[in-house]
């Protein structure tokens, strides 16, 4: 049922544009390279990659040298300076570029927060000293606004109501009134503001020495020495969030499994590749951007040698060179062989996968002439418009139908990436469009659900860490374990 809709009087509209203009200006002045982004969350819902400033371009004499002389031919220190300033701007660009869009977006907005506390205790200040991060302004941030604070009231996401965990105390511990902030959340509010510092230190705006000294990291110590008693006071249930998180049987595998197959809501069409993502996260030991991300190049076929008969065993080898924990392009790999139990074979997904791809969605089969024809396309692939001609969600009239044809000039809904919003005019090819996070969220959700099976925060997770667990009971070693999850933890 949809929302009611709250027209807002001209006063709170008024107020609200000067609200963000008051912010657009900290973020211009303090933290640019976060404005980009900034402006992007405001109108899409932080669904946009963070983007770096872009290159200023220099005047140039002979082979890329700078011309540092004035309008009356003098060497100009003001010149070089702006010049390193630049380069230095840059480089922190191309930091911010290499950062993963979530962190971006995290630590953007813990670092407004921080500019507005600035803003409001020390307006007394001169404005050059007003925002610079030093330890004591942290630790005033961190006791009056952060520490103490009581965990807010989470809002709508992905379906509403429809991924809200049913749990009465999950829900009385994130309602009630003693509940305050994890350590973790704390220790990402201290990370953040290290980084501002790091960002006016590199610009040359903050003479102070890192704000992370012994008073930080001991109250950080008492917010996690009390999460326990919190957690008892609120009642939490302690099997909810550990024992019961996930599956542990073969059993349960396979009632996902089957939940995903006979699943009649879009006529099957990403019945196959939703068990596909699945089964993969489960036996590689797969977090879900690792899943969403595999290409056709990162997938190898294997003969293995049977143990104590001739023979061999086909096998699945998918090749890792960048994920959560591999920044640095470190050739990692996992490997799954076939299942007696068809349900939960991997090798049975995957081809009833490209099958139904490739015959069913008449997607255009790959060329493998050259590298370039095939090795960007998406094993768990989405979905985007030819013509890209993609109705506004404030248009009026009723939604697209989610079974729609995205072949056919229509949107899908289901299938489109969080990460792939572009710019009018702009064109994607579908088979290397990666699913979104939303999309791949929701569908593990729902099928948790059907199987009737508890799964909480992370659920594109729940295969990693339920997998290594069945692992551990089956005698793995846990090096064996930590080598396939990439030092699962």
């Amino acid at each position: 049922m949809p929302r009611e809709s709250v027209k807002k009087s001209q006063e709170e509209i008024a107020r609200l544009k000067a609200h963000d203009d008051e912010t657009e200006q900290l973020i211009s002045d303090d933290i640019p390279h976060f404005l980009e982004t900034w402006k992007r969350s405001k109108k899409r819902g932080q669904s946009s990659k963070a983007k770096a400033p872009e290159p200023v371009q220099y005047v140039a004499v002979g082979d890329d040298v700078p011309n540092f002389l004035d309008s009356n031919g003098r060497f100009s220190e003001q010149l070089i300076s702006d010049y390193e300033s630049n380069l230095t701007e840059n480089a922190y660009g191309d930091i911010i570029k290499s950062r993963s869009h979530n962190t971006s977006i995290t630590y953007g907005y813990k670092q407004l927060e921080f500019l507005f506390f600035c803003k409001k205790v020390y307006a007394g200040r001169p404005a050059i000293s007003r925002f610079q991060v030093r330890d004591t302004k942290l630790l005033a941030f961190l006791m009056r606004e952060v520490v103490e604070r009581e965990v807010r009231k989470a809002g709508e996401t992905y379906n509403g109501t429809a991924n809200t965990v049913d749990m009465e105390s999950f829900a009385a511990a994130i309602n009630a009134e003693n509940k305050k902030l994890s350590y973790s959340t704390c220790n990402i509010y201290v990370c953040a503001i290290v980084d501002l510092w790091n960002y006016q230190r590199l610009m040359g705006t903050n003479p102070h020495p890192s704000p992370r000294v012994k008073i930080i990291t001991e109250i950080l110590k008492v917010v996690r020495k009390r999460e326990a008693q919190n957690n008892r006071d609120n009642n939490v249930d302690r099997a909810t969030s550990a024992l019961t998180n996930g599956y542990s049987t073969i059993a349960q595998i396979k009632l996902i499994s089957q939940t995903f197959i006979n699943n009649p809501e879009q006529s099957f069409k990403y019945s196959f590749r939703n068990d596909l993502a699945f089964l993969l996260s489960h036996y590689l030991l797969l977090r879900g951007e690792s899943v969403r991300n595999l290409e056709f190049s990162d997938l190898q076929y294997m003969e293995l040698s049977k143990v104590g008969t001739e023979g061999t065993y086909p096998a699945i080898v998918c090749l890792f060179n960048q994920g959560k924990t591999n920044r640095y392009n470190k050739t990692e790999t996992g490997a799954c062989i076939r299942n007696k139990v068809v349900e939960i074979c991997p090798f049975m997904a995957m081809a009833f996968h490209f099958f139904w791809r490739f015959h069913n969605n008449k997607e255009s089969f790959p060329s493998f002439n050259t590298n370039k024809d095939w090795f960007k396309l998406k094993l768990i692939n989405g979905a985007r418009p030819r013509n890209h001609q993609v109705k506004k969600a404030k248009s009026k009239g009723k939604m697209l139908d989610r079974d729609c044809n995205p072949l056919e000039g229509e949107y899908d809904y289901e299938s489109s990436s969080d990460e792939d919003i572009q710019e009018e005019g702009a064109f994607k090819i579908p088979a290397e469009t990666a699913i979104s996070k939303t999309a791949h969220t929701r569908f593990m959700k729902n099928a948790f659900a059907n199987a009737d099976l508890f799964a909480k925060n992370k659920v594109t997770h729940v295969p990693r860490r339920s997998g290594a667990s069945m692992a551990s009971l089956a005698g793995v070693p846990e090096d064996e374990i930590r080598r396939m999850g990439s030092s699962f933890a």
